[in-house]
């Protein structure tokens, strides 16, 4: 399944929920979104993983350079617990401990965040 990133508002910034495959086919859309909401400068922008299917190099690579500009602007960048599959992917490739983890995955719509 081609990967997809929808955008939500939520109270204090944006949360972003990638289905289907983070990857090299996905990654300039990905990548584009990501950045259009960081350039808002939000409180928060919390990235829901819990749809994702597969993450390869590419899809880490990305995360790790959003984590980076939200660094750079003061943004806290949050993601959601990912699927086990997911988790094993972050855990080998030794980035797990470089991202902020969230368990809300409950607020689809973006009404409100509780990070």
């Amino acid at each position: 399944m081609p990967g997809e990133i929808e955008s939500h508002q939520i109270e204090r910034g944006f949360r972003c929920v990638l289905t289907g495959e983070l990857d090299l086919a996905s990654e300039d859309e990905v990548a584009a979104e990501l950045t259009r909401r960081l350039a808002e400068t939000p409180a928060v922008l919390v990235v829901d993983l819990s749809a994702l299917e597969f993450i390869d190099s590419t899809g880490l690579r990305v995360l790790l350079q959003a984590r980076n500009t939200a660094g750079d602007n003061g943004t806290r960048l949050l993601l959601t617990k990912p699927p086990a599959a997911i988790q094993r992917v972050f855990d080998v490739a030794n980035v797990t401990e470089h991202f902020e983890y969230t368990e809300d995955v409950a607020d689809r719509n973006g009404d409100r965040e509780q990070p």
